[in-house]
């Protein structure tokens, strides 16, 4: 069972977030899915959740994210992930005009399984590393 949800787990965000096949989320994801991401607000729902993977697509039309890790234990994930882009386009989770800056950003996750769908999840990405990218927060030094 560990294995086949983890293969899923894999081909989903493949289809989903790199190349944009949205419906696949279905397979994985709860109609009443929440996404944690400290410090932007939830996303509550699987529409929301669609929505807000198809705006990082229009932001980074080249977005690719890359699982490093993937761990299973009981009903709960742990996931190393990070993802790259240029960011050519503006949608609602970034307001601000393209830079057309390639950015890299790492993170992780916690998610929580109930049966073969993922009911929740907590996301903890270097967002202070993406807002320095894209020149929003100065760098130090």
């Amino acid at each position: 069972m560990s294995e086949d949800i983890k293969t899923k787990f894999r081909r989903v965000v493949d289809e989903a977030w790199n190349k944009g096949n949205l419906d696949t989320l279905d397979e994985l994801h709860s109609t009443g899915y929440i996404q944690h991401r400290t410090p932007l607000t939830d996303i509550v729902g699987l529409d929301a959740f669609k929505q807000e993977v198809a705006g990082a697509r229009v932001n980074f039309p080249d977005f690719h994210l890359t699982i490093h890790e993937l761990i299973l234990e009981g009903d709960n994930f742990a996931v190393r992930y990070s993802w790259t882009g240029s960011h050519l386009g503006q949608a609602k989770s970034i307001p601000i005009p393209p830079t057309g800056k390639e950015l890299t950003v790492t993170g992780s996750q916690i998610l929580h399984l109930q049966g073969d769908k993922l009911v929740e999840g907590w996301q903890f990405a270097d967002n202070l590393g993406l807002f320095q990218q894209l020149g929003l927060v100065p760098k130090p030094g």
